[in-house]
Parts: structure tokens; sequence; C-alpha cells
């Protein structure tokens, strides 16, 4: 059987037909490096007869491994199921499953779940008389996996006391493990590496088996993958790898760009192939991407080219409005523009699925399920639930809910027990059944069941109607949400008894819950938490054929999907690239190549907004836009405001930079009426939020 090349440009067909020495592909965006591994598969089988059990094909999840399979088996049948393919986790497994033998376990062994590592930690931590609020069993569970994703830990070497009785924790868990004859997760690379690191005979068998190996999404490999793909392929050549440095975006859980960008280092007689005509985006939309890409100094370098021929290019000069960018004053007037938009494009007949909102963090969601809500536009949040289903802002608003209507039993079970305060379901059931009997609502009812509770139980129950006191003792709902803050600690809590990362999360959503309130508070002049409730009571969009709603996601979700309408928002500093990672080069590539796969996911319109102002812990704050807008905006046409007054109103609109003889610095966040007698809002960087004539500014 010969394979049909010709469906692939001439890019496409050298990365397929070469085959002599290792082979780095550069694979762009929308160019078609999935269809170049397959039929490379295909040729190495049908053209050069090599056995379809001395193929690996390394991906990075099983999706990925299934659709490639399917795709595969359509051009040379069951020869597919042949073929080693799957991820690293699961190749590492199967090669454990014969070497058995070689581990510290039994033949048989099982696979941990995180659940029970967690479990078996908090047992550990707490057997070891460790204080599990200061040295939390999941910072444990962490700082494990990291290390077993070392060298050292390959290399068998003990681990460092990284923090409190570390080392004591780590070998308990090892111990466990053994006992159970179980391995976790992170044990299948390294302990694969392992032994074909120290066993020559072993690691030459397979050496001999995989007689060539491809790897898709090279560029999301850490250092132990590496090491297993060249502990496997030795001094054959026989390896390409797949995958593109600019869109690099895992640093954060230990992926390593030089992996590909140093390949010609490791490995002997490279030829490197670069794919770079692009079957997704428009014309402008990739030399928007081109020149952002640009401004990074660590990569290979290629420019993104259309596939749409020349009358298409011609249109990248004259200009095809394609690509827009839309400055707002606030997230909410960001969230009406975007969804302004989003209802253009519906009655253009594009389909809700064709449209994704993009955003850098995934507290940013939610200015945009409110809008989306008010407009009876299904919705779904890819990656997470959506944010007032978050369990941390269900937390939060428990405690609301409970002093807005205090016969809530829901709302009073979740705030007695998150986080903890020595109030379990007993005595929560004996405030239900005293509220029942007496004919009085649940906050007469804890303050009763506290009166003839003693010890323990009663302080317990006295600090949480202290707690729901100081809530009830603030008139803004913003401050309601700080006095349950400091009164429980929840902040604290997340820290002691989340993994670093996710508690970070989980605070920068609550956090983004004091701004919705702060934002309610400055335009309500009653602060009605009931009417700020019901605007959290949103329709539930996971329940939503995806295929029917428009997709809300962050940007590191979006990696591997394309959309019709991308809408690229939130690009101010700080916030995208965030603050940290400013003050470091090599997370500021990062976050630009974030942005670059961003901008690459739209086939034909793309949309940046960013905001002049924007509320951090209940507090409005100036933004500046991000530096990436600075270095596309030439090549993209500005939109106008949507909140502009009359045309007769000279220069005053949204927007507009203003200078106060009193209060300094300012910009226009609304304007009501015509002419320098119209009345304005103007957000003051000093001095916040004032309602004056227009008469008493001068336009900067």
């Amino acid at each position: 059987m010969s394979i049909n090349l010709s469906s692939l440009n001439k890019q496409q067909q050298d990365a397929v037909t070469y085959c002599d020495t290792p082979l780095l592909v550069i694979a762009g965006a929308g160019t078609g490096k999935t269809k170049v591994i397959i039929h490379k598969i295909a040729y190495l089988i049908e053209e050069l007869q090599i056995d379809p059990k001395n193929i690996l094909s390394v991906t990075f999840t099983n999706k990925a491994a299934k659709e490639m399979k399917l795709r595969l088996n359509a051009i040379i049948g069951n020869k597919a199921e042949q073929v080693w393919m799957g991820t690293f986790h699961s190749i590492c497994l199967r090669i454990l499953r014969k070497e058995a033998h070689n581990l510290p376990l039994k033949k048989g062994f099982g696979i941990i779940d995180q659940d029970d590592r967690l479990s078996a930690l908090k047992n550990i931590v707490k057997e070891l008389n460790i204080d599990h609020k200061k040295y939390p069993p999941k910072q444990y569970l962490w700082m494990i996996s990291n290390f077993k994703n070392s060298m050292d830990y390959v290399e068998n070497k003990d681990p460092d006391d990284f923090i409190h009785k570390f080392t004591d924790v780590f070998t308990a868990y090892q111990k466990y493990l053994e006992f159970t004859n179980m391995m976790d997760f992170d044990d299948m690379i390294a302990y694969t590496v392992r032994i074909l690191l120290t066993n020559d005979s072993l690691r030459k068998f397979y050496q001999n088996i995989f007689q060539y190996i491809l790897v898709d999404e090279y560029q999301d490999t850490n250092y132990i993958q590496f090491m297993f793909l060249k502990l496997l392929n030795g001094d054959t050549g026989k390896i390409c790898v797949v995958g593109d440095d600019d869109q690099s975006i895992y640093g954060w859980r230990g992926a390593e760009i030089r992996n590909i960008l140093d390949f010609d280092k490791h490995f002997k007689n490279v030829k490197t192939i670069k794919l770079t005509v692009n079957y997704r985006s428009t014309p402008d939309i990739l030399f928007a991407a081109n020149t952002l890409i640009a401004n990074n100094n660590f990569r290979k370098g290629k420019e993104l080219t259309t596939a749409f021929g020349k009358e298409q290019e011609s249109l990248l000069k004259n200009g095809t409005g394609n690509i827009a960018i839309g400055e707002c004053h606030d997230e909410i007037h960001e969230a009406k523009m975007v969804v302004d938009n989003i209802e253009d494009l519906l009655k253009e007949n594009v389909a809700p699925n064709e449209i994704a909102v993009l955003y850098r963090t995934n507290a940013q969601s939610r200015s945009f399920e409110v809008e989306l809500n008010k407009r009876n536009i299904p919705y779904k949040v890819i990656g997470g639930v959506s944010f007032y289903s978050r369990r941390e802002i269900k937390d939060i608003l428990a405690y609301l809910k409970l002093i807005d209507n205090p016969y809530d039993v829901d709302a009073l079970k979740r705030a007695a027990k998150n986080p903890p305060k020595g109030i379990g379901n007993v005595i929560i059931q004996k405030i239900i059944d005293y509220a029942s009997s007496n004919a009085v609502d649940l906050l007469e009812a804890l303050n009763a069941t506290q009166n003839f509770s003693k010890g323990k139980t009663a302080r317990c129950l006295q600090s949480f109607e202290n707690t729901l006191n100081n809530i009830m003792g603030e008139e803004k709902i913003a401050d309601k949400i700080k006095a349950i803050l400091k009164s429980t600690g929840y902040n604290t809590y997340l820290k002691q008894f989340e993994e670093q990362n996710e508690a970070a999360k989980r605070i920068n959503n609550i956090e983004e819950l004091i701004n919705a309130a702060a934002i309610f508070d400055e335009n309500s002049s009653d602060y009605d938490l009931s009417d700020f409730l019901a605007t959290t009571t949103l329709t539930t969009s996971a329940d939503e054929e995806t295929e029917k709603s428009v997709s809300l996601m962050t940007l590191h979700s979006a990696k591997g999907l394309e959309f019709h309408s991308v809408f690229l928002t939130g690009l101010e500093e700080g916030l995208f690239p965030l603050f940290r990672a400013m003050e470091n080069e090599m997370e500021l590539e990062e976050e630009r190549r974030l942005c670059y796969v961003g901008i690459t996911r739209a086939k034909k319109k793309l949309f940046f907004t960013y905001t002049n102002t924007r509320m951090v812990y209940g507090k409005r704050q100036f933004s500046s836009p991000s530096m990436f807008v600075e270095e596309i905006k030439h090549c993209i046409p500005s939109s106008e405001s949507d909140n502009e007054v009359s045309q007769n109103t000279s220069e005053l609109k949204a927007n507009t930079k203003v200078f106060h003889q009193k209060y300094g610095d300012g910009i226009i966040l609304n304007v009501k009426g015509n002419g320098e007698k119209a009345k304005v809002d103007v957000f003051f960087r000093e001095a916040g939020l004032k309602k004056m004539l227009a008469e008493s500014l001068e336009i900067l």
C-alpha cells in the first residue's frame, strides 16, 4: 500500500518523509501537526516497512491518543492498533507492568489515586505529631510530587528537609506505598527512567523494540520526560519531536522550554523543519500574532503565513476589519461591550460554540457570566465551574444568605462548617429542631442553643454568633464580605488546607467577589443585600449543551482549540501579564506566549479589550493597557466606545481623561446631558468616584 501525500503541503511532506536523523518539527498554530504525525506513522509502516509494534507515539492526553489512532486507522486499517500510542504515563505503566520484578513492588501493584494519597498523608502527619494547621498534608503532597519529578528521586537520593520533617513524612509515605503494593502517578515515569538508567540490558531491549519514536507537544515536556525519550532512543537517531516553542505555556507546572530550544544540542545531526502555513486564521490575525511573538528572545523563530492564497494575503495591506480593540472604563463596561459584540455575531448566524471569551484568571469570568445571563445567552465555563458555583464563593455567600434570610437551613449548614468551627452535624440539627419547635428563625435558635450548651460547644456557638453580628454590623456588602474573612480567618484556612497554587486561585476568586459587591455598592444607594444575592443566582450554564453555548475559559484551557470569533479580555499591566511575571524575563516571555496562544485560537474575528479602571479587593484602581496591546496596536484598528455621547457634546465621553483643580487626574466613567453643563461621573486617581458638572473639568 502506498501512502498518498498529495493533501500535504511541501513543508508537511518533508516532515513526513525525512527519517534519516533526529527530526525537530516546529509546528506553528494551525499548521496541521496532527496530520503530519499520522501520515508519518503511516509512511513508516507502509513505505519503510517498519513493524507497527516497533513504533512509539507519545501524546499528552488520552483524548489525543484516541483521536490519532482513529485517524490512523482510516489510513492503514487495523495495523494502527499495534502501534505503541499513548501518554507518557500510560506508556510507562505498560512497561512497568512487564518489569515489575525490577521494582520495589510486587507483581500486580496498584495505582493510588489523589484522594487516597492525601488520606495517607493526613494519617502520617498525625502519627508524626506534626501540626496539620501549620504544615497541612496538601503541602506535603505537592512537595512530594515535585521531588518525584526530579533526577534526585530517579537516582534514589534522599530528599532534603524542604519543610518541617519532610524527610520523615516522605519516608513514611514510601513505606506505606510499599506495604500496600502501590505506586502513585508521579512514580510511573520516575520508576521507568530509573530502571532504564540502571539496567543496561533492559535499556537495550526497549531500544530494539522502539525503532522509531514520535512525540507530540514536545514543548510541554519536563526534564524527566526528556530523559525517558533520550534513554529509549539511545544513539539510533530515529526520533521525531513535534512542537511549537511559541506555545510553551506550562513552565509553572514543570515544562522545560529548553527541551525544544536545545534539541539539536541533545541529539546529533538534527534536521529542523518548520511548518508555517496556517490553515486556521485570516491574514491580519496572523500578522498580529507574528508581531507580538517577535518580541520574545527565547525562541527558534518563524513567521506564520496564510494558506488562503494571494487574494486573501492582499487583504492584510488593505485592512480587513477582522481585529478590533475596545477600551473600556471598567469591567462592567467591558462585559457589556463583549456581549454586545456577541449578540451581533449571533445575529450574523455565527454558532454560539464558535465564540469564545478568554481571560488570564478564572475570577474574571464573573462579569461575563452576569451579562450573558442577563441577555439569556447560553454559555459554558470550560475547565472549571461557573463563578458563583465555586466552593469558596458558595461558602462566603452562605453567611450573607443566612443573615439575609434567617430561615435558610442550607446556608446555616454551610456557614457553620466552612471553615470548621467545632460545630458538628448534631449541634446544627439541634439549632434547626429548636427553630422548628419554637417557631423562631435560625439566628434566634442559634442564640438559644448557645445558652443551654456548655463548655467548648457553647464557646464555638458564641464565636459563630459573634461572626454573624459582625457581618450584620457592616452597611456595605463588600465590607460584610471582608468581615466574614476577618472573623473566620477563611483565607488562612485555605492556605493551610489547600496546595499553594490552588489556595491562591480560590483567594483570587474571593477578591473578585468583593469586587462584585463593591461595584454593586457603588451603583446602589441602599446596599440591598437581597438584590445583590439575586444577582448571584445565575442559571447553571454547565447544564447547557456545549454545541449551543458561548465558551468562557482561561487562556491555558484554550490551548489546542479554535473558534470563529475570540474575545481576548483584561489586557492590562499586572493582570495580563501578571505583575510577578513582569519582574522575570523567562516568566514574561511565557505570558507573551500565552497571549500568542489566545490570538491564534481565532479563525475569522479577534477582539481585544482592556479597562482604564478595575476593582481590586473592593477598591477601584487605575489600570494601564498591557504591554502586549502596545506591541501590536499599530496593526489593529481601534473600536469606538459604546458609551459615547451624541456627536454634538464636544469631546466629553466615557474614557476621556480629565483634570480637576482639587482632585487631580481622573477619567470619565459616564456622561449625562450635553456640552459643558453635562453631569459626569469621574473616577479620580486619589479621590475615587465623584459626580460633578462637566464645566469644572479640563480635558487632557
